[in-house]
């Protein structure tokens, strides 16, 4: 005895010299009921709380306890009631982990892609290469394995071996035969890894509660389970919970029975088997009950099992009592949670709290629906109830830090982490997965990933928990781990997008575009189901949107009707994709603006790779690209950064650039020599988000441009700063847009003689004169905007506009030497000066309503009513001054016919419908609107209506537009999709700034802040509107095909016709294509995509023409990408181009 003692002392010492020198270590995450470890299994020692334990030690549990622990390879593992195992890290990397597992039951689950980890069992040992599973060495001293993922190799002691694999169960009688059979209840194999705690107070009869009963509740609501198995009501009596219902009067005192209590101690005991994983006993209790409300503690059974529609229909069934109806209530929110029919719940729970207001539970369940549906607001209310009641419980401590998480308040979180920590044993999982984001937040990967184990170890059945976990591997790019969690959290909540969502986002990243689309199907019908999108992160262009993943295989209509179909205004997500893929720039740019006013930290998203939740970091950017063909010769190079910062003010976001593009035009028609022209741009974002409800981004652009060849000299530089606010509140988010911008323009070339019939050339003139064009343009805009909820699924859009612009021109010669370049032809005096001013002032005030409804399902709608007053004032001058002998300046007001003002005030309407036809495959979109495109470049008032867009690209400033459209989406398999559209619109601009005041660019160049590396030639448009015409009536058709094929492969093909009539005296725009025919396809080709796509044009009286495209972009490592591509045409012509994009 003496000699064991030593050797007791001896391992002490090494086991702690060991810890010191990092051997690697198996932790105890949490410990329920009595736990006990013995370095020589012969002297326990009971563990009182968490802690590292080292190789060699032995682990047993009571009857009662239970143990989370995490291997040295992160391995999660639920020890449970009764088990005797002993822990063996692996000696070197090329063995395995092992555990001796003498009797009892293990629950283990593994994200490693390569586990070696042995669990030796009674007669044999089991080689386990993934992922879940459980064994139960049995009293009768066999052993049964259950494999719920992976696989696990099973050898007995005589040599035999058998693969136990996904839903198989292996058994290991006590002679060391093995057989593997059909694992037929999974759910009731796991019971036991699931958190149950007793609620005895929830079912209990009326009246006083005896003063017996009063001790078992203390008991269960202290979780002394052992104390509560082995209780007795009287001193020769067995305990209360192991006795026959039947007996209980035998061993009750006659003047202390009482029935329903003795009914009411039953179902108790069957909650402490549930609790303690004793499926079994746990049903033998409550089946011999007769109280009504052994149904009530049948069903929280059938929920720790998975069975929700049972346990829900026993609900519905069940006899209500006035102290049982709260908790039924409560357990149908439970379910409908599970479920993630979150309104619903939502109604239960707060039903639940109208009759039993103290209960806890109920306000943090709610707390946690607020969350997840984005209500923030509604989210503190519940948190303030719950802590009058108990302000210092684990549970309301751990919402409460997840609650400020998602806040961002991450200091504020921190406290409240520390706050826990003192008081938690590691059961409760809220507190290590708040813990976990804000680790993620902080960039802090091993934090995180430390405090997600913990946190999914608790509690298995957490879906975001999960999720989370997932993101930390995202993060990590351990692309397979973080699919599987994905994988994980998605099979929790069925009814939860964002598994999904990341899921499909990160197969696209890593050009599995096969899986990425399959996934993106299945998540289509399931984003309105009340969870909010606005926890994970979104880059430039709406990473995580279902359109998106169509979009990357080049097929853009598909990706529009998807877009569509789950479009949310209060999402920037859909804003910034909607703009990312709109077909005119003037609702790309308000899209734009709108999402980055809604998220400004997306700004600072990594463009590289998927990011999930924000994060601080810095990121870097280099492209460049090398065009030549048909005597044009291109260059391009580009460099920027972007990032977050996490500040005590708050989150800030970054992203700045700057770029030059060069171009060479050889042998132009009408050019003495080449042209060449240069564009340079600048541009910077800065985002800021000091909280929740607040977010501001502030988006400035510089871009020179200079054009030059022997006969002409031309340069305009051009800026423009926006700044937009948004404050969100549950129900309404208000956006606030301030812009100004201006350009200043100057052309030179040689002089041509002027048309005036007084006005001679000087004999020096081609020598030594010069046209000039002198333009400036200074331009102001203000917006305020709400979105908000009316009822139901109706929201309320609102937006008052304004903008004002100055154009100015000055247009002229001059001479080199400072002489004069024209002799008056009467007088023979010379002209000095021979300018035109022209000068146009315009304002606008616009004002927009509109109503939409986004239902679950069903009809979709739209109605928009645009009110604007306009004032334009448009005057020229022309002033001639004459030297010589009779030297005076003569000057002519208004001699242009456009010359005037003008004010006039309008009033346009929209409405639009979605309308699914037998299912959502198949879409009828109908749309009819009377537009104006205001004065205004960055507009928050964009309109859509049922999911089509206005043609605000044949529109000026001003100009105006009536349309109906038609579109048809037929679905017959679900791998192709066949669309029929025809539209009918009239166009009629300002002659104004058709002929002398074209909308400036800089607006639009914040398209550059979004990613550019999905645009291919299938995305091109067929044909480019030319804003040169004043009125018009168009009539547009199409018919279109595109078809997903294996492998990510996909195909489309279209035909288009244009008819276009013009009326008398109209200035009339490039002529357009009577028909187009196009075939494109999409070929993955190891990590990229090759788009090939054919156009053909016909044109009326003047034949066809004909164009091949093709593209290849291909990802090199995981920082470069490189695109090769190319244009042919039938007569021969074409050009190339290569390019690249690099990160760092």
């Amino acid at each position: 005895m003496y000699l064991i003692r030593f050797a007791s002392i001896v391992f002490g010492v090494f086991y702690w010299s060991s810890y010191a020198h990092g051997v690697p270590q198996f932790n105890i995450l949490n410990i329920e009921g009595r736990v006990e470890i013995s370095f020589d299994s012969v002297d326990w020692e009971v563990l009182e709380r968490p802690k590292q334990l080292q190789s060699g030690v032995w682990i047993r549990t009571s009857r009662t306890g239970v143990a989370v622990l995490l291997l040295p390879d992160e391995t999660q593992t639920r020890i449970g009631a009764s088990t005797t195992l002993r822990l063996q890290a692996a000696a070197s990397e090329d063995e395995s982990i092992s555990m001796d597992l003498a009797r009892g039951k293990l629950w283990s689950k593994t994200n490693r892609k390569k586990l070696k980890l042995e669990i030796r069992v009674p007669k044999a040992t089991a080689s386990v290469r993934g992922t879940e599973w459980l064994i139960d060495v049995l009293k009768t001293g066999s052993t049964e394995i259950s494999v719920l993922e992976g696989t696990v190799s099973v050898t007995n002691a005589f040599g035999g071996n058998e693969d136990v694999s996904f839903g198989q169960k292996g058994e290991i009688d006590s002679s060391g035969r093995i057989s593997v059979t059909k694992l037929v209840n999974p759910e009731n194999a796991l019971q036991f890894i699931y958190p149950f705690f007793p609620e005895p107070l929830t079912y209990r009869p009326a009246g006083s509660i005896p003063g017996w009963a009063s001790k078992l509740i203390a008991l269960a609501e202290a979780k002394d389970y052992e104390a509560l198995l082995t209780f007795k009501r009287a001193g020769d009596g067995p305990p209360i919970c192991t006795r026959d219902y039947q007996q209980l009067a035998e061993y009750a005192p006659s003047s202390d029975f009482q029935p329903d209590w003795e009914a009411w101690s039953n179902l108790l005991c069957a909650e402490v088997m549930l609790a303690i994983g004793d499926n079994d006993q746990a049903r033998s209790f409550i089946s011999q009950n007769r109280w009504p409300d052994a149904n009530l503690v049948e069903a929280k059974r059938l929920i720790v099992l998975g069975q929700l529609e049972a346990a829900d229909d026993l609900l519905l069934n069940l006899k209500v009592r006035p102290i049982t109806s709260a908790a039924i209530l409560f357990q149908r929110g439970v379910i409908a949670t599970s479920l993630g029919k979150l309104k619903l719940a939502d109604a239960l729970f707060n039903r639940a709290a109208a009759i039993e207001s103290d209960n806890a539970s109920t306000w943090q369940y709610l707390t946690e629906l607020a969350l997840l549906r984005g209500k923030v607001e509604l989210a503190k209310r519940y948190l303030n109830l719950a802590a009058s009641i108990d302000p210092d419980s684990i549970a309301y401590l751990g919402q409460l830090a997840r609650y400020q998480v998602v806040r961002g308040e991450l200091d504020s979180a921190a406290v409240t982490l520390d706050r826990l920590r003192d008081r938690e044993d590691g059961g409760d999982p809220r507190g290590p997965l708040a813990a976990a984001l804000v680790a993620i937040k902080k960039n802090d990967d091993g934090k995180a990933r430390e405090e997600i184990l913990r946190s999914t170890a608790a509690a298995p059945n957490i879906s975001r928990a999960q999720l989370y976990q997932g993101v930390i591997h995202l993060h990590k790019r351990e692309t397979e781990l973080a699919q599987r969690q994905f994988g994980h959290a998605a099979r929790l909540d069925p009814m939860d997008p964002l598994p999904k969502l990341l899921s499909a986002q990160l197969y696209a990243a890593e050009f599995e575009f096969e899986q990425a689309i399959a996934v993106t199907k299945s998540v289509e019908d399931s984003i309105f189901v009340g969870h909010s999108l606005r926890e994970i992160s979104n880059d430039q262009i709406g990473g995580p949107t279902v359109g998106r993943r169509y979009y990357e295989v080049g097929l853009p209509i598909t990706a529009r009707f998807a877009a569509e179909g789950q479009f949310d205004s209060r999402w920037a997500g859909s804003q910034l994709f909607s703009g990312f893929s709109s077909r005119t720039d003037f609702e790309r740019t308000g899209r734009y603006l709108l999402g980055f006013s809604l998220d400004s930290l997306t700004l600072g998203t990594r463009r590289d790779y998927p990011e999930a939740l924000s994060r601080p970091g810095n990121h870097g950017f280099l492209r460049g690209e090398y065009s030549s063909g048909n005597g044009v010769v291109g260059k391009y190079v580009n460099v920027g950064a972007n990032g977050r910062l996490n500040t005590s003010a708050g989150d800030i976001a970054y992203l700045m650039e700057a770029g030059r593009f060069e171009q060479s035009y050889e042998n132009l028609p009408g050019l003495s020599s080449n042209l060449d022209y240069q564009d340079d741009i600048a541009l910077f974002g800065i985002g800021w988000r000091p909280n929740y409800e607040n977010s501001l981004v502030l988006i400035g652009t510089a871009a020179p441009f200079s054009a030059e060849h022997d006969d002409l000299n031309y340069s305009r530089d051009e800026s423009r700063v926006d700044i937009a606010y948004s404050h969100s509140t549950d129900d309404v988010i208000r956006i606030l847009h301030l812009a100004g911008q201006e350009s200043d323009g100057k052309e030179i070339s040689s002089s041509v003689v002027s048309n005036n019939p007084y006005f001679e050339p000087t004999d020096d003139f081609y020598r030594q004169c010069e046209d000039k064009v002198k333009d400036d343009f200074r331009g102001a805009e203000a917006g305020l905007g709400e979105i908000g909820r009316l009822i139901g699924s109706m929201r309320l859009q609102w937006a008052i506009e304004w903008a004002s612009v100055k154009a100015q021109r000055e247009i002229g010669w001059s001479h080199k030497t400072a002489g004069y370049c024209y002799i008056d032809s009467d007088f023979w005096d010379p002209v000095l000066r021979d300018d035109l001013f022209e000068t146009l002032e315009a304002s606008d005030l616009v004002a927009t309503v509109g109503v939409s409804n986004r239902p679950s399902s069903g009809i979709t709608w739209d109605v928009v009513l645009r009110y604007s007053d306009e004032d334009v004032e448009f005057h020229d001058r022309m002033e001639i001054e004459y030297g010589g002998w009779f030297p005076g300046t003569t000057v002519f007001e208004d001699v242009n016919v456009l010359s005037g003002s003008r004010n006039r005030d309008s009033v346009q309407f929209g409405l639009g419908a979605r309308i699914p036809i037998l299912s959502n495959d198949n879409v009828l979109q109908l749309a009819y609107m009377e537009e104006r495109r205001p004065f205004t470049e960055a507009s928050i008032g964009v309109a859509n209506y049922g999911g089509i867009s206005p043609r605000y690209d044949w529109l000026h400033p001003g100009g105006e537009i009536e349309q109906f459209s038609a579109e048809l989406r037929v679905s017959p398999t679900p791998e192709i999709s066949i669309y029929i559209q025809h539209e009918l619109f009239e166009v009629e601009n300002n002659r104004l700034f058709v002929d002398y005041f074209l909308a400036q660019e800089s607006a639009r160049r914040i398209r550059r802040l979004a990613l550019n590396r999905y645009q291919s030639p299938l995305h091109h448009p067929t044909v480019v509107p030319d804003r040169r015409l004043d009125r018009g009536d168009f009539e547009y058709s199409a018919v279109a095909l595109e078809k997903q094929l294996s492998e990510g492969f996909s195909v489309s093909a279209g035909l288009e016709s244009w008819d276009v009539d013009y009326p008398e005296g109209a200035r009339k725009a490039n002529k357009l294509p009577d028909k187009i025919v196009h075939f494109g396809s999409s070929i993955p080709v190891g990590r990229g995509l090759l788009a090939i796509r054919y156009i053909h044009r016909e044109y009326q009286n003047a034949g066809g023409a004909d164009s091949g495209h093709i593209q290849l972009r291909q990802r090199v490592g995981n920082k470069l990408d490189i695109t090769l591509g190319g244009e042919i045409s039938r007569g021969g012509e074409g050009f190339y181009y290569i390019g690249f994009e690099g990160y760092f």
